[in-house]
């Protein structure tokens, strides 16, 4: 396997890791209908959660990545994150 195929796989666990640190935390939740929409819960205190929670898996290697790389792909990911289902939203606009 190449390295740039190595990196854009680690890119990507990380961010799944993210995500699911995000809903773990209660920073996100994710669109009851689309899966893959993460939804911006805007709680502070969730956000700190996930922080946390990211940096024990660093400390336990549950994540192959750097701290500051998990970090940074959790608040990526939280930065992706909308308030609401961008589909489900467009889906009841047209009703």
């Amino acid at each position: 396997m190449s390295q740039t195929k190595r990196e854009l796989e680690k890119h990507w666990d990380l961010q799944a890791a993210a995500q699911t640190v995000l809903v773990k935390a209660r920073a996100a939740d994710r669109c009851e209908i689309h899966e893959e929409i993460l939804i911006d819960r805007g709680d502070g205190d969730g956000e700190k959660m996930a922080y946390a929670i990211a940096t024990n898996m660093v400390k336990a290697r549950e994540v192959d990545g750097t701290r500051e790389e998990f970090l940074e792909a959790v608040k990526e990911a939280l930065g992706e994150a909308d308030y609401q289902c961008n589909i489900c939203a467009n889906q009841l606009s047209r009703d």
